[in-house]
């Protein structure tokens, strides 16, 4: 095969498994078969020693007799039986999950080990995971420690199709290492409460947090319906109107609200805490429509800051459309 045949079913590969997270799992899977130098490295990584596997059988999706299916397994000589598992943007694996690999895994508890994938780095995740579950050792990686050990294999391999396919997946790799896409325009609007976000402080609400703190913080891991990965651009309404859209300049995730600030929540549970920019205000007024008064909806920016539309609803249904249909369609405003 010439490079050039070769790099046209790369790509073709690449743009056939998308852009969403499952893909990136894909991506993963399909290196693995395809770059031994990469495979030995992933693994030797896991193992903490190095490994040059002469045979080893990667399989994606895989029934699991215990229920569901597993993201990717791997059996390697010299290593032993992996399972990893993949999860969206910062969560990780549940207790239950675990136990399930677990048992998939009873027959080789001398070689069988679970790994945890997913956007969160080490250092959060080694707060969460137990080091073992019945016996089998437990760890994570992040998609930022992948791509840095696809760079590596990368500038270490003399083979030309495995440095074209490692170059590829690494570029596939920088929106999930980034958490976020850059280009990404779309805006999240949030209703804000002038309720006290802690009632220890009746006089410090939600409005304050945006319009006199530019900050903002929301669950993260896709539970309530929130974003799974941060966002770049927030929107805020009160008053029955859109107020403003803020650029996410910084982000963390915290644990417990209360670290950051003292007047937030003591609630244990995963946020997004979110650094905003200066705002950005609409052309003219963008009322809430058809939106439920606690409603949270997506938007292009455009929609919101433009005039075109008069409502959130309509914004909201604009976005959509230019999404199904891949083509601007227009909604009708009172003006």
């Amino acid at each position: 095969m010439t490079i050039n045949l070769f790099e046209a079913e790369l790509d073709s590969v690449f743009a056939l498994l998308g852009k969403d997270e499952n893909s990136a799992t894909f991506a993963l899977g399909w290196i693995m078969s395809r770059c031994p130098i990469f495979r030995d490295s992933f693994l030797s990584d896991l193992a903490g020693s190095g490994i040059r596997a002469h045979t080893a059988a990667v399989s994606m999706q895989q029934p699991s007799e215990y229920g569901g299916f597993t993201d990717i397994e791997i059996v390697a000589e010299g290593f032993g039986h992996a399972i990893i598992e993949a999860k969206q943007g910062w969560a990780i694996p549940t207790a239950t999950q675990l136990t399930k690999y677990a048992q998939r895994l009873k027959h080789s508890p001398q070689t069988g080990r679970i790994v945890s994938l997913s956007a969160a780095e080490d250092y959060y995740a080694s707060r969460h995971l137990p080091k073992s579950i019945a016996g089998l050792p437990v760890s994570h990686r992040s998609w930022s420690h992948i791509q840095r050990l696809a760079i590596e294999a990368c500038s270490s391999s003399r083979s030309a199709e495995e440095r074209l396919w490692l170059r590829e997946f690494t570029q596939h790799l920088k929106v999930y290492v980034s958490m976020r896409n850059p280009t990404d325009n779309t805006v999240y609007v949030v209703s804000l409460s002038r309720n006290p976000v802690n009632a220890a402080y009746p006089d410090y609400s939600w409005i304050d947090v945006v319009e006199k703190e530019n900050r903002y913080f929301h669950p993260c891991g896709g539970s309530g319906g929130w974003p799974k990965l941060p966002m770049n651009y927030m929107g805020f309404r009160y008053g029955g109107e859109l107020r403003s859209v803020r650029h996410v300049d910084a982000f963390s995730v915290v644990d417990k609200l209360s670290e950051i600030d003292s007047r937030w929540s003591d609630e244990p549970c995963m946020h997004f805490v979110y650094v905003l920019g200066p705002p950005m205000l609409p052309a003219r007024r963008v009322g809430m429509g058809r939106l439920r008064h606690a409603g949270r909806v997506s938007c292009a920016i455009d929609t919101l800051l433009s005039g075109e539309c008069d409502t959130l609803s309509d914004a909201a249904e604009l976005t959509k459309a230019r999404l199904q249909k891949g083509a601007v369609v227009r909604v009708p405003t009172a003006g």
